[in-house]
């Protein structure tokens, strides 16, 4: 293999790693706001949800049209409703996102944005499918 492979493969595999890492802590944050949100996700309106990522908070200004842009990646969301509301509260880290208040935004237009990002589908290829990442 040659170095400038060797190089870029060891960059794609630390690549992945630290996405990996990030996908972790979400579920940890979402169990953690399960049970402190109670009982039962609403159920969220997909349309209604297209409209306020679209027009009302243009999210697709950070995280692009298909949700595969921006950091945190928004597809395949990988932590349940519950967690969501809660960064959408009060999110946390570097480059932060703005909070939505409650007073501003109902739980209930979270879940239908929660509804819209859930029926995204992916456009990325298969990690198969990618050449880079083959042991060949």
């Amino acid at each position: 293999m040659s170095r400038a492979r060797t190089l870029l493969r060891s960059r794609a595999t630390a690549l992945l790693a630290a996405v990996g890492a990030a996908v972790l802590l979400f579920p940890l944050d979402g169990a953690r706001a399960q049970s402190s949100a109670g009982a039962g996700a609403l159920e969220g309106d997909a349309e209604n949800g297209k409209i306020l990522y679209d027009e009302k908070y243009r999210c697709y200004a950070c995280h692009g049209f298909t949700g595969e842009t921006g950091n945190p990646r928004l597809i395949p969301i990988r932590f349940p409703q519950a967690a969501f509301i809660e960064f959408l509260r009060d999110p946390t880290g570097e480059g932060r996102m703005p909070a939505y208040a409650s007073e501003d935004v109902s739980d209930q237009m979270l879940a239908d944005l929660y509804a819209y990002i859930r029926s995204i589908p992916s456009s990325s290829p298969a990690l198969e499918s990618i050449p880079l990442l083959d042991d060949n």
